[in-house]
């Protein structure tokens, strides 16, 4: 509209346009100027601004002027700028000529205006021009020391002041120096009392507006700076011989400028603020409005830089004063002013976390809903935003609120009793708006993109509010028809989540079934509410029983699951090379078994310990790692094996009459075929291979072999000894049946090779890749026996063969 329509009807005329806006009074026209430069880009180029433009200058061209400029600043537009607006020094000729029109005529409303927007633009400067800069400071000290400016054209010279010094040392120099020259001269005639009754009214005016003057540099000298008062020599002598003298004045404007100027060095100073808190209390209690307003502002700005530390303390005030005075302020009707600063000041400071006394926020809600405060527009508007940001903003600012809901409600009914209904809600629609701003669902959170979003309040909340309303339902001060009413009929629009703890919901609803049970209800309304009530809890109660049973369960799930993952690695680890790993411990564990052999064929030492005990002796640790965990399978395995052991394993205690007949019977018929004895080193080797298969074949099953109880070690050591017992045992009538069937066939005596191994191996699945494996592994033990046999030079033992011969021979 203001770019087609209107801009058309002022025959596409800016200033002709900003005329009508009424640029001096309404703060439109700068709102529709920074559209109009947003979406019409081209029309800054076409905008010159020749020497005869900056000497009539009209409110309308100056206004245009300054919304250039920030445009152009805003957006960086440096070479622009530095094209179609004049030099520093430049500006500053053109300030000194609109100052000296000013000066001629100081009640020209648009002249102001003018000399206004024109410091304005020079605040945008950048002062690295030494002469301009020097130029423009001499002419605002000149300024502000012989023209009687307003408190905004003051404030733009301060400014400009304080962006030409380098330090905020030099700035406030600056500005003591300043004020020092313009109180002199009333100072000097002070001495002179003759002239000072000749002056008479006149000269105490001036003096007034001197003094009003200092006051307001000085207050946008302490708007600028940071640093401590007390590391500030010159703010300090400002203080003692301006801002205190002006408090104490009697006149009213000179006082409140002075409180105004203290306040701010409050801010500035702790020390200050503890030691004066106490007197804007007093100006609250005995001023008029204005001076109440100012000592309200004060003391919220004072606690909201230094916090509430600096109450309770011997020279300050205590926190309850503090507190009173909001409550007073808030609940005072009759001066809307003073109650609607109140009101703003004590939401900053809830919202800030400052103050966090729910007794303040249930005196917000009750003036909020009251009826005497509908006249108050200013006032309902700043709590209708400030108590829903309150409530949403934070979890712990919605338990406040919901400790105050049933009190505030009961207020509220009594006040709804003798207002005038037309203008106070009803108690059920006062409690309905209580129950929303409760609703822990609404309040505000960060999620994990950074954005707000809901749910961010405890599951608690409503709960606490119900056990409020069932324990206001059950006082023995009964409510009235209309809160009985609000609050039964509120139960249902409560949230409560299976989440809330179970303490709370079982101390809920005894209470709801001790009022159930007083059968005190008659309105059927009533009745239905609560038992609709009654079952939703019953309900939420049995599902959060529920949840608190799954959890644990849950719970327990993701650590298993965590410790599985945990264990995956260390698994991979150990199967990284697995060749070489069942190499070696094939080495290991079929080098003593063969030289066991060897020594129990000779008739060195038993067979049973050197077959059995040796290598457990002496390779207990891998053995024990290799052990079943079940007792009952080492068993099994033991029972396996002892059956396969009595028709292979070689007897030493053999007669030399049967060894000798079995040989030659073996080489009568098979003469091309190996000897008997070592078909029984095979047979004892694939035996023992049968041994160290077992294991190794039961430990790829689980890893936790690695890690196995003392008493499954103990329990192995036994099964260990009494397979040893069984073999020993069990030789003698192996190698006799053996005998009896090589007698009759040496097919046999392969074929129940084969079962033996079978029967071995019952119960086992091997896969094909294992078979060859263990036809390797036999291979090679097969060599390494051989090469012990031939190789060992200090083993003396005769040979099998010799034995043979020398038997034969015999």
């Amino acid at each position: 509209m203001f770019l087609g329509l209107w801009l058309h009807n002022a025959n596409d005329d800016l200033l002709e346009l900003l005329e009508r806006l009424d640029v001096l009074n309404s703060k439109i026209a700068s709102t529709a100027m920074d559209v109009f430069f947003a979406n019409r880009r081209d029309a800054l180029d076409k905008m010159e601004f020749t020497d005869e433009f900056w000497k009539n200058l009209t409110p309308e061209s100056i206004f245009l002027v300054r919304k250039f400029n920030d445009f152009c600043v805003k957006e960086k537009l440096s070479q622009l700028l530095e094209e179609r607006m004049p030099e520093l020094t430049k500006i500053g000729f053109i300030i000194e000529h609109y100052l000296q029109l000013l000066h001629e005529d100081t009640s020209d409303p648009e002249m102001e205006f003018i000399v206004e927007q024109l410091l304005t633009i020079a605040e945008t400067y950048d002062y690295g021009d030494e002469i301009g800069r020097r130029k423009l400071n001499s002419l605002l000290h000149d300024a502000l020391l012989n023209n009687e400016f307003n408190d905004t054209l003051i404030k733009c010279c301060v400014a400009i002041i304080r962006k030409i010094s380098v330090k905020e040392s030099d700035f406030s120099q600056f500005i003591v120096e300043l004020v020092s020259d313009i109180r002199d001269p009333f100072m000097a005639n002070k001495k002179d009392e003759e002239e000072e009754e000749e002056e008479g009214e006149d000269h105490a005016e001036k003096e007034l507006l001197a003094t009003i003057k200092s006051l307001s540099i000085a207050q946008s000298t302490l708007e600028l700076v940071e640093r401590p008062i007390e590391e500030n020599v010159y703010l300090s002598s400002l203080l003692d011989t301006l801002i205190i003298d002006s408090v104490r004045n009697h006149e009213s404007r000179i006082r409140e400028r002075g409180l105004f100027c203290l306040g701010l060095c409050c801010l500035l100073s702790k020390k200050l603020a503890i030691d004066n808190i106490l007197l804007f209390g007093h100006c609250y209690t005995k001023g008029d409005t204005n001076l109440k307003i100012l000592a309200i502002k004060t003391i919220s700005d004072i606690l909201t830089i230094h916090g509430t530390q600096i109450l309770d303390l011997e020279e300050s005030v205590d926190t309850l004063t503090i507190y009173k005075m909001y409550y007073k302020a808030v609940r005072n009707d009759d001066d809307p002013d003073t109650q609607t600063v109140a009101a703003i000041s004590l939401c900053k400071l809830l919202l800030a976390g400052i103050i966090n006394e729910p007794d303040l926020v249930k005196t917000l809600v009750v003036v909020y809903f009251n009826g005497n405060s509908s006249y108050n527009q200013s006032l309902r508007q700043a709590l209708t935003y400030c108590i829903p940001v309150y409530c949403f903003s934070s979890s712990e600012n919605q338990k406040v609120m919901a400790s105050v809901v049933v009190d505030s409600v009961r207020r509220l009914t009594l006040l709804y009793e003798t207002a005038d209904v037309e203008e106070m809600l009803n108690p059920t629609q006062i409690l309905q708006q209580l129950i929303d701003w409760t609703n822990p669902s609404r309040v505000v959170r960060l999620n994990s993109s950074g954005q707000m979003a809901d749910g961010g309040g405890k599951d608690d909340v409503q709960c606490y509010v119900a056990i409020d309303m069932m324990n206001r339902l059950l006082d023995d001060k009964a409510p009235g028809k209309d809160e009985r009413k609000a609050l039964i009929s509120g139960f249902t629009r409560l949230y409560i989540p299976d989440t809330t703890p179970i303490e709370q919901l079982k101390e809920l609803f005894e209470l709801i079934d001790e009022y159930v049970s007083e059968g005190d209800i008659t309105e059927a309304y009533a009745k239905n509410a609560m038992q609709r009530f009654y079952n939703e809890i019953k309900s939420t109660i049995e599902r959060a029983e529920q949840l608190l049973v799954t959890k644990p369960e849950e719970k327990e799930e993701e650590e298993l699951v965590l410790i599985h993952g945990a264990n995956e690695n260390p698994e991979e680890s150990t199967q990284k090379d697995p060749e070489e790993s069942a190499e070696k411990e094939a080495h290991e564990e079929e080098t003593e078994p063969v030289e066991s052999e060897l020594l129990a064929e000779v008739g060195e030492g038993p067979a049973e310990s050197s077959l059995v005990a040796e290598p457990v002796a002496e390779d207990e640790a891998e053995e024990e790692n290799q052990v079943e965990n079940s007792v009952s399978e080492v068993d099994r395995e033991s029972e396996e094996e002892e059956s396969g052991l009595k028709s292979l394993s070689p007897e030493a205690d053999v007669s030399e009459s049967e060894d000798e007949a079995i040989l030659d019977q073996t080489d009568e018929k098979e003469p091309e075929e190996k000897d008997d004895y070592e078909e029984e080193e095979e047979e004892e080797e694939d035996d023992d291979d049968d041994d160290d298969l077992i294991p190794e074949t039961s430990n790829e099953s689980g890893s936790r072999r690695t890690s196995s109880s003392s008493r499954t070690s103990d329990v192995s050591h036994a099964s260990r000894s009494t397979r040893s017992k069984s073999r020993a045992s069990a030789q003698p009538e192996a190698v006799e049946e053996e005998a009896n069937t090589k007698s009759k066939s040496p097919l046999k005596s392969t074929k129940h090779k084969s079962k033996s191994s079978k029967a071995i191996f019952k119960g086992k699945s091997l896969s094909k890749d294992k078979s060859k494996d263990k036809s390797k592994s036999r291979k090679s033990k097969s060599s390494r026996v051989s090469h012990s046999r031939n190789g060992d030079d200090n083993d003396d033992r005769p040979s099998k063969r010799q034995r043979r011969t020398s038997r034969r021979s015999g």
